[in-house]
């Protein structure tokens, strides 16, 4: 699998990502202020690239309130930008379970699939599908984009072309600028099929 077409997608994942950790501190009152804490010096420890430290912060929130599918999912981003793609695939599980109407629990469950030694492209695909509804309802631009995106991406190493290039110009529809799904969509240019 082509890694580097994947990284640009986590770094699109990382940015809402730590948005939808922000938005679920205010819908959930119950939550401990002990883990809120936590969930700041996380959210200060990622940015600055300390991978180990924000892990560690999100395991805390884990180990204060019970599970919690905003810190699975963040624990699963960083694991992808540190290239641990078993522990972001298992994490991403875990949010997904934890949360199965989070379209972008679902996306990021997928590129870690995607990113695994061996691929799982058929799971990343039913997990992008699936996706789809949560994101559209959501109005989720960006993660349609990049749901859009990956299953281009899928279907290309499928060499379902045909249904690649349908994806990779559903994902232009939204944004015909984005410079790492016109890139892909040149990698098509005189491919049949």
């Amino acid at each position: 699998m082509n890694n580097h077409l994947l990284n640009p997608v986590w770094k699109g994942l990382l940015l809402g990502a730590v948005l939808v950790g922000g938005s679920f501190l205010v819908s959930c009152p119950a939550m401990a202020v002990d883990s809120t804490g936590h969930f700041s010096r996380a959210k200060i420890a990622w940015d600055r690239g300390e991978y180990d430290d924000a892990l560690a912060e999100y395991q805390a929130v884990i180990n204060l309130s019970g599970e919690d599918s905003a810190a699975r999912h963040n624990r699963a981003l960083i694991y992808l930008e540190m290239a641990r793609f078993p522990e972001a695939r298992d994490e991403a599980s875990l949010a997904v379970k934890l949360a199965p109407s989070e379209g972008r629990y679902r996306l990021t469950y997928a590129v870690a699939l995607m990113s695994l030694a061996e691929p799982d492209l058929a799971e990343a695909k039913n997990q992008l599908l699936a996706s789809i509804k949560p994101m559209t309802y959501d109005k989720d631009a960006q993660g349609l984009l990049r749901t859009y995106f990956n299953l281009g991406l899928v279907c290309q190493q499928s060499r379902l072309i045909v249904d690649a290039r349908k994806w990779y110009q559903m994902a232009l529809a939204i944004d015909p600028n984005d410079e790492v799904t016109r890139g892909a969509m040149e990698t098509l240019e005189g491919t049949e099929r």
